[in-house]
């Protein structure tokens, strides 16, 4: 993918389908897991180069104001006192308004080193000057439970197609049930759990999904919009 420079900093250029990072994920080495996620968002496999950067993954594609993912998305220098360094995000995500957020996910310990602290404060000052949204997102955020639990229990039913009866069952039922009576109104557990990913139905995050977990519908012309980051 190529990327270019404007007025605003750094962008990604957004071509559905396609994308050449701007460093090739490392290969495998020592303990370190690295991989690909299977991203409904970006509508192919992403690389990540940690599992905290696959977990980031997932509140990524549950984030309804994120529409498109790139891994390693460009390039940006920055000055270090007397040195030009380089620097490589993990992540940059289109939003539905059109604007880009840059993500850079880091086990909260590290951040506590002097040397990294600094650097990232660089960075930031790199990203302001050039009107550029940046965010750290830590294991204190990404990993939060039960809500990461759900989430990969969950994500592998985004892509569940939902019959069309679905929504129709969904207004004229009963606004309050459990995961169980709903899987049985809207004919198996996996249309309940679709429904659920695709927020139709929702329930308390902060608990979690069984059987026995209430889950709601929400009154028709109620706006819920799911968002994690």
């Amino acid at each position: 993918m190529k990327t270019t420079f404007h007025s605003t900093g750094f962008q990604p250029a957004w071509r559905s389908g396609t994308h050449t990072p701007a460093r090739q994920v490392v290969a495998h080495t020592g303990g370190i897991v690295r991989g690909k996620f299977p991203s409904v968002k970006a509508g192919r496999m992403v690389a990540f180069e940690s599992l905290l950067e696959r977990d980031a993954l997932y509140l990524c594609d549950f984030s309804e104001s994120v529409t498109d993912i790139r891994e390693q998305p460009f390039t940006l220098p920055f000055t270090d006192g007397t040195r030009v360094r380089r620097y490589t995000p993990d992540f940059a995500l289109k939003l539905e308004d059109g604007s880009t957020l840059v993500l850079e996910v880091k086990p909260a310990a590290k951040l506590t080193q002097p040397d990294l602290a600094q650097t990232f404060a660089l960075i930031r000052n790199e990203m302001r000057a050039t009107n550029q949204r940046f965010r750290i997102l830590t294991d204190d955020a990404i990993r939060r439970e039960p809500r990461l639990g759900n989430l990969k229990l969950l994500h592998r039913y985004l892509s569940t197609p939902l019959p069309e009866p679905v929504p129709r069952v969904l207004h004229r039922s009963c606004p309050n049930k459990t995961l169980e009576e709903w899987g049985q109104s809207l004919g198996g557990l996996p249309y309940a759990l679709a429904a659920i990913a695709h927020s139709l139905l929702i329930f308390d995050w902060s608990q979690e999904l069984c059987l026995s977990t209430p889950v709601f519908a929400p009154s028709q012309g109620d706006a819920h919009v799911q968002n994690f980051l």
